[in-house]
C-alpha cells in the first residue's frame, strides 16, 4: 500500500472520529436543548399549575364572597320579612288585643246589666212576696179574731188537758166550703183554718178566703181521712219566710233549744171532736220519699214507722204506745231553697180525743 493511500484512510478515520465526536456533540447539545426544552416546559407547566391554582383560587373565593353576599343577602331578605311578620304580627296581636278588650267590655257591661236586672228582679219578687205575706198574714188574723174566740179556761178529761177555744166552724164553711177543722200547734205559734184539697194542689197559692196569694193555705191532701180519723193523714202548708203558715216549723231543727220541752202537743178542732196529737219525730226529707207514703193497713203501718223511726232527727218519747195503732197526722213544709224538692216534716201521733158538746 502506498503512503498516499494510508494517508488517505488516516484521514477518512480522523473524519469519522470527527464525525463521530460531532455527532456525540451535537446529541449532547440536543439533549442540552431538550432538558432545557423540558425543564422550560416544566417551569412553564408549574406557572401554568400556579397560575391556574391562583385563577382556582381567585375563583373559589369569589364564589364564596358571591355565596357570602348571596347568604347576606339571603338573611337580610328573611330578617326583613321576618320584621315584616313580626311588625304584620304585632299588628294582628294589638287588633286581637283591641277586639278582644272590646268584647270584654261588652261582656262586662252584660253581665253588670244581667246582675242589676236579676237584683231588680229578686227585688220586685221580694216586695211582691213580702206585699202577699202581708195580705195573707192580716186575711188570717181577721179570720181568728172573727170566728175563733179563746174562752180563757181549760178543760180537762182523763188528765189529758186542752185548751178552750169556740170555733164558729159553720161561719167558716160559708166562706170556704172545703173547711174541715182548726188547727193549733202552741209551741210553735201556728194556729189556722185547715181545708181539704179536691184536686191535687187545689190551695198551694189561694188563701182561705179564695185570693191567689203565694202564702196558699194550710190543706189537708186528697188522701187523707178529712176527718182526722184515717191512720195516717198529711197536712201541708208554705215555710214562709216571716213565719207564718208553717214557717216557724224549721225552728225545731234551727234552735239550739228543745220548743217541745214545756209543751209537745198538736190541737185539732172539728165540729163534733177536738183532737190532742203528740209530736213524735221529726226530719228533714225529698218530695216522693217513704216519709209521704200512703197507710191503709197495719203492715203498711208498721213499716211507715219503722221508716221514721230509722230518720227522725227527734228521740221518739218512750211513753208513746204504738201497738193499738193510733192514728198519725204529719204536718210537711218546704225546706231550704224554693224548688229544690227539700221538705220537712213533723209526725204526731194521735194521743187524745174530746167529743164536742153544746
Amino acid at each position: 500500500m502506498s503512503s498516499n493511500d494510508e494517508q488517505n484512510k488516516e484521514i477518512k478515520k480522523n473524519q469519522k472520529i470527527e464525525s463521530s465526536l460531532q455527532e456525540e456533540a451535537n446529541k449532547n447539545e440536543t439533549g442540552k436543548n431538550e432538558t432545557g426544552k423540558n425543564e422550560t416546559g416544566k417551569n412553564e407547566t408549574g406557572k401554568n399549575e400556579t397560575g391556574k391554582k391562583e385563577t382556582d383560587k381567585k375563583e373559589t373565593n369569589k364564589i364564596e364572597t358571591d355565596k357570602k353576599e348571596n347568604d347576606n343577602a339571603e338573611d337580610n331578605d328573611a330578617n326583613e320579612k321576618k320584621d315584616i311578620e313580626v311588625a304584620t304580627d304585632s299588628g294582628i296581636d294589638e287588633n286581637k288585643k283591641v277586639k278582644r278588650s272590646k268584647i270584654w267590655k261588652i261582656v262586662r257591661v252584660a253581665l253588670i246589666v244581667a246582675l242589676v236586672g236579676v237584683m231588680v228582679y229578686e227585688g220586685i219578687g221580694i216586695y211582691t212576696d213580702q206585699k202577699e205575706y202581708e195580705q195573707a198574714e192580716e186575711e188570717y188574723d181577721e179570720i181568728e179574731d172573727s170566728y175563733v174566740v179563746f174562752k180563757g179556761g181549760v178543760q180537762e178529761e182523763a188528765s189529758l188537758p186542752y185548751p178552750d177555744f169556740d170555733i164558729n166552724h159553720n161561719s167558716l164553711r160559708i166562706i170556704n166550703d172545703a173547711y174541715i177543722g182548726w188547727l193549733y200547734f202552741p209551741a210553735m205559734d201556728i194556729s189556722y183554718p185547715v181545708v181539704k184539697e179536691r184536686y191535687i194542689d187545689e190551695f198551694l197559692r189561694v188563701t182561705f178566703d179564695g185570693k191567689h196569694n203565694t202564702a196558699g193555705s194550710i190543706f189537708m191532701d186528697i188522701a187523707s181521712n178529712e176527718d182526722f180519723r184515717g191512720m195516717s193523714d198529711f197536712v201541708f202548708g208554705h215555710n214562709m219566710r216571716n213565719g207564718s203558715m208553717f214557717g216557724s216549723l224549721k225552728q225545731l231543727y234551727l234552735s239550739d233549744e228543745d220548743l217541745l220541752k214545756s209543751n209537745d202537743s198538736v190541737f185539732v178542732y172539728t165540729d163534733e171532736y177536738i183532737f190532742q196529737y203528740k209530736v213524735f219525730a221529726y226530719y228533714n226529707t225529698r218530695v216522693g220519699s217513704d216519709a209521704y207514703q200512703l197507710v191503709e193497713t197495719e203492715e203498711e203501718y208498721d213499716e211507715f214507722l219503722s221508716f221514721i223511726k230509722s230518720h227522725t232527727a227527734y228521740k221518739i218519747p218512750d211513753d208513746i204506745d204504738f201497738s193499738q195503732y193510733p192514728s198519725l197526722l204529719t204536718l210537711s213544709t218546704c225546706s231550704g231553697k224554693s224548688g229544690s224538692g227539700n221538705r220537712f216534716v213533723v209526725h204526731t201521733v194521735k194521743v187524745g180525743a174530746w167529743k164536742v158538746t153544746d
